[in-house]
């Protein structure tokens, strides 16, 4: 039975020749280089800012060592991860500045901020999803830092955004009004305002 299939096995090679104009064993390398081509292409390599950022969140992981009591470099470490994305590590870096101190505007602003970035997740299936409870979050931290630091213009303007979006027009008013008083005639600053003003008109 083996004998009489190797006619056949010898027409195909030698079809597989006048088509290719290959060698069979050429043909067999060629699939063989397909198949290793569809391997796992190597990951991106960092880039200049990204090994920087990794590069200094680890020297402040040590100084945290070093120092575990000191709110300013949580904070620093905070601002480091998320421009690596680390959002989870930089929600703690933030929660541990305020547990040292209560009042630090910016550590509590940036885990709002960090909060706001980080509600939005793609969910198979469904799309991006956004995850209300943590934007309702992110603007009580917004108030808070308002709260501390009234010429704080980042977290009015963060803050009337949310609060557009959510729909809560008054909060929205107050927000931008405050922002308007800081920076006067700003761009973002009337934009914002009449973003404002057209849905309470149309009330």
């Amino acid at each position: 039975m083996f004998l009489s299939v190797l006619p056949r096995l010898a027409s195909c090679l030698l079809s597989l020749y006048v088509i290719t104009g290959c060698a069979p064993s050429a043909v067999l390398t060629s699939s063989r280089q397909v198949a290793d081509d569809r391997a796992p292409l190597p990951e991106t390599p960092e880039s200049p800012e990204e090994e920087s950022n990794r590069l200094q969140l680890q020297q402040l992981y040590e100084t945290i060592k070093k120092d575990p009591k000191t709110p300013e470099v949580h904070y620093k470490a905070g601002r480091v991860a998320i421009n690596l994305g680390k959002w989870a590590d930089a929600l703690k870096f933030f929660q541990k500045a305020i547990a040292l101190k209560p009042n630090h505007a910016d550590a509590i602003f940036y885990l709002s901020r960090t909060l706001e970035l980080s509600a939005e997740m793609y969910v198979v299936g469904k799309g991006f999803t956004i995850m209300a409870s943590q934007r309702d979050e992110a603007i009580e931290g917004y108030k808070k830092t308002v709260q501390i630091d009234p010429s704080y213009t980042e977290a009015c303007y963060r803050l009337a955004l949310l609060a557009l979006i959510k729909k809560d027009y008054r909060l929205a008013f107050g927000a931008a009004t405050e922002l308007n008083r800081l920076e006067p005639n700003s761009e973002r600053s009337v934009a914002l305002t009449k973003q404002v003003y057209d849905p309470m008109n149309q009330k």
